[in-house]
């Protein structure tokens, strides 16, 4: 159907035409989590990249509420895996504190930083940390330390140096 639409003379030139919250149809394909209309969409010209009222951008809204394959659809299709709302919340942060450690695991791969921090001090690490949630915690601490990159001794080692580097930035 929404192939169609695009279709149709002069249908295809409002496909970025925000409601009266600013959320484009690709906010919503994202959301629901429909893959398949994420990607009609932005191949008829839909901007991966447009945020609502608030700042979202769709792949915050696929992140938050776990919706993996239409995460993967819009990353193939250009959205930034850091992209910040008006908060400086990423998606990684929003998947995280849904503890949605598929979306976290593949943003990661994507290159999504662990350790971005919303304005409120909040990062998909400390989240992590924070709620216990195992498998989340061991995603997000993959990226910063993948297994061929560990050292022997963390505390002395360079990947310790890095985090506290990165860590005290933040503040």
């Amino acid at each position: 159907v929404v192939r169609w639409l695009l279709g149709v003379p002069g249908c295809a030139a409002l496909v970025n035409l925000p409601d009266a919250n600013g959320a484009s149809a690709l906010h919503y394909a994202a959301l629901a989590g429909h893959e398949h209309v994420v990607e009609v969409l932005l191949a008829g010209g839909a901007d991966v990249e447009t945020s609502d009222g608030t700042g979202l951008r769709p792949l915050h809204l696929a992140a938050e509420s776990g919706r993996l394959a239409a995460c993967e659809a819009l990353v193939a299709g250009g959205a930034d895996v850091n992209a910040r709302d008006e908060d400086s919340v990423t998606p990684l942060l929003l998947a995280a504190q849904e503890k949605h450690v598929e979306v976290c695991s593949f943003l990661v791969r994507k290159r999504a930083d662990p350790l971005a921090s919303s304005i409120q001090g909040h990062t998909p690490m400390t989240v992590a940390r924070e709620t216990g949630a195992d498998g989340l915690l061991r995603a997000l601490e993959a990226a910063l330390w993948p297994a061929k990159k560990r050292s022997r001794n963390f505390v002395q080692g360079p990947q310790a140096i890095e985090i506290m580097r990165r860590t005290m930035a933040l503040r």
